[in-house]
């Protein structure tokens, strides 16, 4: 079975009040005729209509190229049961609105409102979101972040260390160090895993 799931329906013109001559471009671009056809129906031929039905794996397969070669990665695609699209792109340098705007122009092209209806979103991942992907980990690699551990603990530190099985958190704290009158900076290390955190973010801080 194809990954873009064909659907096949039949469908009998008379029936559906389908007009041919009006159509006649639209069914020679997505129909397969059947073989025969009644003599009383010469302007409504019975036709096997053929169409895509729009997937995650249907968007991808019209992006995924165009995005390597440019460097940009996607991070999310959806589509609702009723072909709500969205598509969410990002790069380590940042996504322009432009960009989007082609990558949307893009989809469009390969679908046809005509033979199914939808509605498209593309956009870039916003900086405070919370990473999504393992190229948002590599992206803020060395940059503070704000974490939740599964058990909901909420622990903020640099990004260190990125690899794909996990990364490590740079913490810094004022204590007391025996020995010492004053307070002192204690810098730790905290390995995780991805699946033992519930959520990573860039802490933003505004000057």
């Amino acid at each position: 079975m194809q990954s873009n799931l064909l659907k096949f329906v039949w469908h009998i013109g008379l029936n559906l009040h389908f007009n041919y001559e009006k159509n006649k471009q639209l069914i020679n671009k997505k129909c397969i005729f059947a073989p025969q056809k009644r003599e009383e129906d010469n302007d409504c031929p019975l036709f096997l209509y053929l169409t895509q039905m729009i997937t995650k794996e249907l968007i991808h397969s019209f992006i995924d190229e165009k995005l390597a070669e440019d460097d940009v990665f996607a991070v999310e695609v959806k589509v609702s049961p009723a072909n709500q699209i969205y598509v969410e792109i990002d790069s380590f340098t940042g996504v322009s609105i432009n960009y989007c705007v082609s990558i949307s122009k893009m989809i469009e092209g390969e679908l046809d409102r005509d033979v199914e209806d939808f509605e498209l979103e593309v956009s870039s991942s916003s900086a405070s979101a919370p990473f999504k992907v393992l190229n948002h980990f590599y992206k803020n690699e060395n940059k503070e972040v704000e974490l939740f551990t599964m058990d909901n603990k909420k622990m903020s530190g640099v990004l260190k260390n990125v690899s794909n099985e996990g990364f490590e958190l740079e913490t810094e704290q004022m204590e007391k160090v025996e020995g010492k009158k004053k307070k002192q900076i204690v810098v730790e290390q905290y390995p995780f895993k991805y699946d033992e955190v519930r959520s990573v973010r860039l802490v933003i801080k505004f000057k």
